[in-house]
């Protein structure tokens, strides 16, 4: 299962948000961050 959103900004508070958004997407347990270039992933999950 994998969780994208596109955003305009890269605003401390954006980051938040999604990061929020994705969490409930996935009942969030856990987080797991990873830098691609300029990107940031972040999976989230279960773990399940």
């Amino acid at each position: 299962m994998i969780y994208v959103e596109f955003v305009r900004d890269e605003k401390l508070s954006t980051l938040l948000r999604c990061h929020n958004n994705a969490f409930e997407y996935f009942g969030g347990a856990f987080c797991f961050y990873q830098e691609v270039g300029e990107d940031i992933q972040v999976f989230e999950g279960t773990g399940g």
